[in-house]
């Protein structure tokens, strides 16, 4: 786990509640996870936050038809979040 020294630990403990991703993931798959891609999509901007994959992908597609995720870092002044974007292997 990342440094959380000086954060509020009511903070630190919703951030690492993995109970949501964790009842996706019975029948969903983290396409990040899988690829290995655990970029930050939030906690970015400023070293001493909490940087962690909140916006993640999931697919119920196979597994070996995901080829990439892509976490775009376009800042947007309006969000602290940035976006995960999935590639696929689609067969015709």
């Amino acid at each position: 786990m990342p440094d959380v020294t000086g954060m509020h630990p009511g903070k630190v403990r919703r951030k690492a509640d993995t109970r949501a991703a964790e009842a996706l993931e019975e029948y969903m798959t983290d396409v990040g996870r899988h690829l290995g891609n655990r970029t930050p999509t939030v906690g970015h901007r400023h070293s001493d936050t909490l940087a962690y994959p909140a916006d993640r992908l999931y697919s119920t597609l196979p597994p070996a038809s995901f080829t990439r995720l892509d976490v775009i870092g376009e800042d947007d002044p309006d969000s602290d979040h940035l976006a995960a974007v999935g590639t696929f292997a689609l067969a015709a």
